[in-house]
C-alpha cells in the first residue's frame, strides 16, 4: 500500500513483486540465449515461456486498487473499472480479494489486497481494515458529514 496525491494504492506485497520481476528478467535473458543459439527451431519453447512470462504480469504485477477522492480503480480482470464512491454500496472480503458491490447489485472483483491469516492478536487483516476503509469512504461521499475518513495502515 503506497500514499500518494493521486489517492492509496494496494498491490501485491513487495518481496512478491520483486520476486516477479526478478523472475521475468531471468526468462527473458533465458529467452534470448535459446533464440541466440537455437534461432528458429526454439520458437514453440520461446512462445511458451512468454506465455508464462504474461502470466506472471498478469496475475502478479498488474492487478491493484487505488482510492482516490474522485473514487476507486479495480485492475483486476481484462478491464479496469472506475467505481464513483457513490456507487459503492459495500465491500466484502474473501479468498480471492475484496468484493466491491454496487448500489445496483452488481459485483467487482478486486485481487487485491490478497487475503492474509489471521493476526495471532486477532487484529483485523489489511483486507479487513481496507474493505472497512472503502465502505466507510463510500458511506461519507453519499453523506459528506463529519471528516473524511482515511486509511490507517
Amino acid at each position: 500500500m503506497t500514499e500518494s496525491d493521486a489517492g492509496t494504492v494496494w498491490r501485491a506485497p513487495k518481496p512478491l513483486r520483486i520476486f516477479a520481476i526478478g523472475a521475468i528478467v531471468l526468462f527473458a535473458l533465458l529467452i534470448a540465449q535459446v533464440a541466440m543459439v537455437w534461432g528458429f527451431y526454439a520458437t514453440i519453447g520461446i512462445l511458451l515461456v512468454l506465455g508464462v512470462l504474461f502470466q506472471v504480469y498478469w496475475q502478479l504485477l498488474r492487478p491493484r486498487l487505488v482510492a482516490s477522492d474522485s473514487g476507486v480503480d479495480v485492475v483486476s480482470d481484462w478491464h479496469p473499472v472506475h467505481l464513483d464512491w457513490k456507487e459503492i454500496s459495500r465491500v466484502e472480503t474473501g479468498n480471492k480479494g475484496l468484493t466491491i458491490i454496487r448500489a445496483d447489485g452488481s459485483a467487482v472483483q478486486s485481487k487485491v489486497p490478497h487475503i492474509a491469516k489471521p493476526n495471532a492478536d486477532n487484529s483485523p487483516t489489511e483486507q479487513e481494515r481496507v474493505a472497512d476503509y472503502l465502505t466507510r469512504r463510500a458511506a461519507w461521499a453519499r453523506k459528506s458529514a463529519g471528516p473524511k475518513p482515511r486509511y490507517e495502515a
